[in-house]
């Protein structure tokens, strides 16, 4: 982690949940961070609790629509040329859709697939760019899903269908620019963090009845994960990092 110390790190969904956890606790190991959120609220509101903390990592914040190319590409050329180089890239940013296939209508099937996969892959070409311009071994950090690689035959899934084949589209990416960076013998690395379920405003809105002794992981969790992915030496990859829950 030491080699990321005092560096940049651009997380978007920094907003809430896992974007906003996992740059607390960049923060706290030194790392600067650029957090992107389409909601400038909620940017202003995490900016001002995480700058108060007294982190040795700094706080700067930008909004950007992860599905626009053109908002991608202007913030990082702003990061690149007023913090600094991109070091770290964790793409946090995701929709999860409520809906079955049959009845999934365009602007859902739109809004996933924009966000959780152009989204993605757009801002990782962008880093990986500044990162080989800068001559900087980095590393790109991608927020999966345990749903992206293999479909549980429970009831709830059947509404979350969309969201799980974007989330496969993600494990196919994450390993595909990471054997393209091998081919070209560029040193970025690729991980794919894949929690099961996590207690976030996208799960907030989920409507069924839940057992009573249903237990799911926290923000925190999947941040410290990444941190743990970061730590480890230049020459280590962590490629896929399921997390889960233990049961009592």
């Amino acid at each position: 982690m030491e080699r990321f110390r005092g560096k940049s790190a651009i997380v978007s969904g920094s907003g809430a949940g896992i974007g906003a956890a996992t740059a607390e606790e960049l923060l706290k190991a030194g790392i600067n961070v650029v957090g992107l959120d389409m909601n400038e609220e909620k940017l202003q509101v995490v900016n001002k609790k995480l700058n108060s903390k007294g982190y040795s990592g700094k706080f700067f914040w930008k909004k950007c629509n992860v599905c626009l190319k053109e908002d991608i590409v202007e913030t990082f050329k702003f990061v690149n040329d007023l913090i600094g180089p991109v070091w770290v890239l964790i793409n946090c940013a995701g929709v999860l859709p409520r809906t079955s296939l049959l009845d999934a209508d365009t602007e859902k099937i739109d809004k996933t697939f924009d966000t959780n996969v152009k989204g993605l892959l757009l801002c990782a070409q962008e880093a990986i760019k500044y990162m080989i311009q800068n001559s900087v071994e980095g590393h790109v950090i991608n927020i999966n899903s345990i749903n992206g690689h293999y479909i549980r035959n429970r009831p709830e899934i059947s509404e979350t269908m969309i969201y799980a084949a974007s989330k496969h589209a993600v494990t196919v990416l994450t390993e595909g620019l990471r054997q393209e960076m091998v081919k070209r013998n560029i040193k970025i690395k690729f991980t794919s963090i894949s929690p099961g379920g996590v207690e976030t405003e996208l799960t907030a809105s989920e409507t069924r009845p839940k057992p009573a002794d249903t237990q799911v992981l926290q923000p925190v969790h999947v941040a410290q994960a990444c941190i743990a992915a970061l730590n480890t030496p230049p020459n280590v990859l962590v490629r896929i990092f399921h997390i889960l829950l233990l049961r009592k």
